[in-house]
């Protein structure tokens, strides 16, 4: 890692108006568990879209699971599988 002590990171993100960089904040390490499966992620917290990331180092820092709560709703994405493409 570049910089070890870092601890806010930009990523673009998609939304209904457009390409937006936002910054997310590192909250803590979390082991979830997706299929039987152990995974070591890092979770990333947004306020101001009220969305956290849970991102796996194994698998490149994807997020494996993406949660969003407003006033009324929560979603939940979870990745359920995963193929390295050569």
């Amino acid at each position: 890692q570049k910089n070890p002590n870092q601890d806010v990171f930009t990523y673009q993100v998609i939304d209904e108006k457009g390409i937006n960089q936002v910054n997310f904040k590192f909250e803590n390490y979390e082991t979830i568990t997706i299929n039987n499966i152990e995974i070591e992620s890092m979770k990333m917290i947004s306020p101001e879209l009220e969305l956290s990331l849970n991102l796996s180092k194994a698998f490149n820092f994807l997020p494996v699971i993406i949660n969003r709560v407003n006033k009324k709703n929560h979603y939940q994405l979870t990745l359920s599988q995963f193929k390295e493409l050569p």
